[in-house]
């Protein structure tokens, strides 16, 4: 620390000092933007221990282990019971760091991070924008819109947090979290009864409905506002679900959208590109 002290006084030194500043507010200004551009202000370290466990592999520090874990499940810094552990060095065997992630997992910082994840990775913030054609999709409102964030919200919390957590059921799961006024607007697709503004766990049938990308709230975002859309579902399957990176079409491409016709689904109305399997 004293080392740290001496370079910044080293730094407002220069800056009082030369010909072109000489103010003591330059100094304080030059004393600024080195703290704020220092790697140590700017990056959170992995350094490691000094002995190798194998080869040039190092063991994580308990105080890199402790921020590891905080910034991983709570997005901020370590509490005092975290610091308290690494100050003790017991963030070294694999009992003593799940001791801690369990304790943080129950926390309410951590429900917090999985719904802003969750919120990044599905782009639930487009939500907020949704509109449709009421005359092709009567039962919308603009009511329905916190409705389907809070049943992503709600089954994506369930599954990590007091399911299995896997990717697996994020996509598979026949069930769902919906309060009444939300329920009626899925209809025959929820087999139970739902009363009350309360949201709570609901009965799917599987033949309509399964995991987060059959909600209502992904389906209505990445569409149309008078008709669904596979070209936009299936670019947020590949870019957020496959992590692929999409080329932008080629300059010359022409596009005939077809004429919406009622009588017919969208999958009939679009036919399959050139090659692919109808």
């Amino acid at each position: 620390m004293q080392t740290e002290v001496e370079r910044l006084k080293g730094v407002f030194d220069w800056a009082v000092n030369d010909p072109d500043l000489g103010r003591f507010e330059d100094g304080i200004q030059l004393v600024i933007e080195a703290a704020l551009q220092s790697p140590s202000f700017l990056y959170r370290p992995e350094l490691g221990a000094e002995t190798p466990v194998e080869g040039d592999v190092v063991p994580f520090t308990s105080w890199e282990m402790a921020t590891k874990l905080s910034y991983m499940l709570w997005n901020t810094m370590p509490d005092d019971a975290l610091f308290a552990a690494a100050e003790a060095d017991e963030l070294q065997t694999k009992e003593q760091i799940a001791a801690q992630a369990t304790r943080m997992l129950e926390d309410e910082k951590a429900r917090d991070l999985i719904r802003n994840f969750h919120t990044q990775w599905l782009l639930l913030t487009h939500l907020d924008s949704v509109t449709k054609d009421t005359s092709i999709y009567p039962a919308f409102s603009g009511s329905l819109r916190p409705l389907w964030t809070e049943e992503i919200q709600a089954f994506v919390e369930h599954v990590i947090l007091e399911g299995d957590g896997s990717l697996q059921t994020l996509l598979t799961a026949d069930f769902s979290f919906m309060n009444e006024e939300l329920a009626s607007f899925y209809g025959g697709d929820v087999l139970d009864p739902v009363t009350g503004p309360e949201f709570r766990q609901v009965q799917l049938d599987p033949d309509r409905r399964a995991g987060f990308l059959t909600s209502a709230g992904l389906m209505a975002t990445h569409a149309n506002v008078n008709q669904s859309s596979p070209v936009f579902r299936g670019k947020f399957v590949r870019e957020q679900l496959m992590c692929n990176t999409l080329p932008p079409p080629p300059n010359d491409l022409v596009i005939e959208p077809p004429e919406l016709d009622p009588n017919k689904t969208t999958k009939e109305q679009i036919p399959p590109a050139r090659g692919a399997t109808p």
